[in-house]
């Protein structure tokens, strides 16, 4: 993420095929979710956290699954999100979903 959410807005997938591919937006929900708190994990030398609410209630998810707040930023982080990914890439996750 460009910048950490605070308690009270909303982060979505940062790739909404990845996560459908994953099984993730299945499990948690597609998306947007009310972020909860921040959790601080570098003592155990991972990103930070957020915890937000899913649909099995509140979850840590790793800040790199996440793009956000919701509503800052999205078009300049949704167009940078497939660089990552080669064009075989996308048609797998889209043949698992």
């Amino acid at each position: 993420m460009s910048r950490l959410p605070k308690p009270g807005q909303h982060v979505r997938w940062r790739c909404q095929r990845h996560a459908r591919a994953l099984g993730w937006t299945r499990t948690y929900g597609p998306g947007p979710f009310p972020v909860r708190r921040i959790v601080d994990n570098t003592h155990r030398d991972l990103p930070t956290g957020v915890v937000v609410d899913t649909l099995l209630g509140e979850c840590e998810i790793n800040e790199v699954w996440l793009a956000g707040p919701a509503g800052a930023d999205l078009a300049q982080e949704g167009a940078a999100e497939w660089e990552c990914y080669s064009a075989d890439v996308l048609i797998a996750l889209d043949e698992l979903a």
